[in-house]
């Protein structure tokens, strides 16, 4: 429990790194493509394009944030990691219940997420190929 604190700071720190990450690189990505806010809908080889740049932009994001908790904890506790990569995931499901997405771009940001906080979190923690560790241990 001494821990604590310093272990919602990182938490805190890695959340607010992988939102910052996501905003910007959704934008840059955005910008690169040519998208428009308000312009008609673009053709599908457009709009796959920029829903990838999204794709991106959450698993890139989301690696930032695992790593920077995971890093930032004591002992760098993979599931400190996890909970940021779950946060990322919360708000995705979300906007994928709000905007109606196509199923192949669910599948591919849900399992980016996932995929993204596990490697991020492994990263940080030093973990090698094959570890069973889960740094679960406080």
């Amino acid at each position: 429990m001494k821990h604590m604190p310093r272990i919602l700071l990182a938490l805190l720190a890695g959340t607010v790194a992988a939102m910052v990450a996501i905003v910007v690189l959704e934008s840059a990505g955005h910008g690169l493509l040519g998208a428009q806010p308000g312009s008609a809908q673009p053709g599908f080889g457009m709009e796959a394009a920029l829903l990838l740049a999204v794709v991106f932009a959450h698993a890139a994001g989301t690696l930032l944030g695992a790593w920077t908790t995971t890093r930032l904890t004591p002992g760098r506790l993979r599931w400190t990691g996890w909970i940021v990569a779950l946060i990322v995931l919360s708000g995705a499901v979300s906007n994928l219940m709000r905007i109606q997405h196509p199923y192949w771009f669910a599948v591919l940001d849900l399992g980016g997420i996932a995929a993204a906080g596990w490697f991020g979190a492994a990263w940080a923690s030093g973990a090698r190929a094959g570890s069973r560790g889960s740094g679960l241990e406080v």
